[in-house]
């Protein structure tokens, strides 16, 4: 859930982004259902989680609600051809607003995929320990065993699917699919790191296309 969060808040930055750049009809239904979809993982959350996540559920709900406004707001302007009011929301309201829930998202998904990391180290553990266990128990036990195993080995590759495209869309723009500014802050530390080991020179090309 906490991953559908920071997915969708990502969505409704990109689509608003768009917006304002080509004003296209066609993003605004897009808009809404990434809305819908983001209120219906924090409504799961505040109801249905532990009360360290229901708690931050409700705090992302409360700085949403002001950020998806103020989206609108911007959008209306668009739609209204008034593009200097436009962008003055985008680049003093909303841009940062967004930004912020991103980085607070962001974080949040990472701890949750940690202890679901976390949780499944401590089932393999388990499954080592319970081999011998089985070994002495004979045929039922090995059955039991291999239940267990044929159960986790499904659970074990879910959590890595979910991982991986967790991961993805935490690093990519949901609308157009090409790498966000969380995997371009990444390279540029890696090629600045890397510059540094190997005594290199490192440059950042910036082109502009129309």
């Amino acid at each position: 859930a906490w991953a559908e969060v920071r997915y969708q808040v990502n969505q409704e930055h990109s689509l608003g982004h768009a917006y304002l750049a080509t004003a296209n009809p066609k993003l605004r239904p897009a808009l809404d259902e990434a809305s819908q979809t983001l209120e219906v993982a924090l409504g799961q959350l505040a109801g249905h989680g532990g009360p360290d996540d229901a708690s931050q559920a409700r705090q992302i709900q409360a700085r949403h609600e002001p950020s998806l406004r103020l989206l609108r707001q911007m959008l209306d302007a668009v739609d209204a051809k008034d593009m200097r009011t436009a962008n003055e929301i985008h680049v003093q309201r909303v841009h940062p607003a967004y930004t912020d829930l991103g980085k607070i998202t962001v974080e949040l998904a990472a701890r949750e995929q940690a202890l679901a990391t976390e949780a499944l180290t401590g089932l393999r553990r388990r499954q080592h320990a319970l081999v011998p266990a089985a070994v002495v128990a004979g045929g039922a036990g090995i059955a039991a065993l291999a239940v267990f195993l044929l159960v986790l080995v499904s659970y074990q590759r879910r959590l890595f699917r979910q991982a991986a495209a967790s991961s993805h869309q935490a690093l990519h723009d949901g609308l157009t699919g090409l790498p966000n500014r969380e995997l371009f802050a990444d390279r540029v530390g890696q090629a600045l790191r890397t510059a540094d080991r190997e005594l290199q020179p490192a440059a950042l090309l910036l082109l502009d296309l129309d």
